[in-house]
């Protein structure tokens, strides 16, 4: 009797049946839960995969800012050097001839483009293009 009586009380005070706690008490998903996980999943796969080169496309343009900030007193042969040298070590291929620089009396521009190709699951492959541009005034 005490605990009918609780059981009661637990049910008035948060007003739920006590019975949809066992809906599912099978066990099985929905195949609505399974296929939202799948996507779920392949999302931070994807996530993990790609990041590293949308990293690397930032390394590389935060270097081409900091090189055209100080191109009024740099050469566009050693910032070439130094662009192609920080792309070697991301494991971007960019030769000499890659990158474009550009001065006018008032300002500078670095560009460059690079890409690769992902396969996804080895059902299809993709290529992404990156083509960081810099412009900078000068002081």
């Amino acid at each position: 009797m005490p605990v009918k009586v609780i059981a009661n009380a637990v049910k008035k005070r948060h007003n739920f049946p006590m019975e949809t706690f066992d809906a599912h008490s099978s066990g099985r998903l929905r195949i609505g839960s399974v296929l939202f996980l799948a996507f779920i999943g392949t999302g931070i796969y994807l996530g993990f995969q790609l990041a590293p080169y949308w990293i690397n496309n930032f390394e590389l343009q935060e270097l081409m800012t900091e090189k055209a900030r100080g191109g009024q007193v740099t050469t566009d042969a050693e910032m070439r050097k130094t662009l192609t040298k920080k792309a070697e070590e991301l494991g971007i291929t960019l030769a000499d001839e890659d990158i474009e620089i550009e001065r006018n009396p008032t300002q500078i521009s670095i560009s460059t483009r690079w890409q690769f190709d992902y396969n996804f699951f080895g059902l299809y492959t993709h290529t992404f293009v990156f083509s960081p541009q810099i412009t900078a005034q000068y002081q």
